[in-house]
């Protein structure tokens, strides 16, 4: 639909936060939650009424950026640098819940953080928090806050904790780098909040050639097609390879459990209880499920 709605009308444009051209057009929010603007001049009263019928006339729904947010929204599309020498970090959000209210999230973000920061939106399901940090002051603990986030508005939020940038790239670079991230990450991994940490396994193997990515998953042979034997081994991973802790999780006896290990061990020469072969078979479950996200 995209393509055909330029086609008709040339001026078409994603929603910008500059105020001198916001006013040159009006703005229609698209089924996927994308804003678009059309330039005044090239509207009719009669497209308009026709547009209304399959678009949404957007309504002023994102609180307005401060004139330090305008700065950094500057910094992330190159227009201007920085100002200032202070490290700081982005943490991504991305919103699953279908309808949202960017005001009500954006003032429900900051009293849970409590803290001064920036907040960039995007669009009505995702944008950056900005985290300027100060050596006497410790960041912000986001796996303390995300519960009560999440329980107040009903949400279904993802963060990815970038890490910080202490001036090593501007922040454009930056910004692309880890939005590049987030993305892979809110894909592959499933927790509410995802460090550099978390995810550095993915990052690596998003890097990875297909070819050797196929050879990874091999080492798993028949057992990458077995659900309940990967769902199994997941589990005793996040468990740390405490196999009285998984089985719990489980549901199921221990003894089931070492089973299903030895048979593996028999079956591929890999034994989940040496250290080395563990980190392969995690690597290789790893790997197998980034290509699911990815299909």
């Amino acid at each position: 639909m995209l393509s055909r709605l330029k086609a008709a009308f040339p001026s078409l444009t994603p929603f910008t936060w500059e105020e001198s051209e916001r006013e040159r057009y009006i703005w229609f929010v698209m089924e996927d939650d994308e804003i678009i603007g059309i330039d005044k001049s090239e509207l009719t009263e009669r497209d308009f009424s026709v547009l209304s019928a399959f678009l949404i006339p957007y309504r002023e729904k994102f609180p307005m950026p401060t004139d330090e947010e305008k700065k950094w929204i500057d910094a992330l599309q190159g227009r201007q640098e920085r100002e200032g020498e202070s490290s700081y970090r982005f943490i991504h959000f991305h919103i699953l819940t279908r309808h949202v209210e960017p005001k009500a999230v954006d003032q429900a973000l900051r009293e849970a953080i409590d803290r001064e920061v920036k907040i960039i939106w995007k669009d009505a399901h995702e944008g950056i928090i900005i985290e300027e940090i100060e050596q006497a002051k410790e960041t912000i603990k986001f796996e303390e806050i995300i519960d009560l986030i999440m329980s107040d508005l009903y949400l279904n939020i993802k963060l990815y904790v970038a890490p910080a940038n202490y001036d090593a790239m501007s922040p454009k670079t930056y910004h692309d780098r880890t939005s590049e991230q987030a993305h892979l990450l809110f894909n592959t991994l499933g927790q509410s909040v995802i460090s550099f940490t978390d995810g550095m396994t993915d990052l690596i193997l998003d890097r990875t050639s297909q070819e050797d990515k196929q050879n990874i998953i091999s080492v798993l042979g028949d057992y990458a097609d077995d659900p309940a034997w990967l769902e199994a081994m997941t589990v005793l991973f996040k468990s740390s390879l405490n196999i009285s802790v998984a089985s719990k999780k489980l549901f199921m006896h221990r003894n089931t459990l070492l089973y299903k290990m030895d048979k593996f061990s028999e079956n591929t020469g890999l034994d989940l209880r040496n250290f080395d072969d563990a980190v392969k078979v995690q690597l290789a479950i790893r790997c197998l499920n980034m290509e699911k996200c990815t299909k």
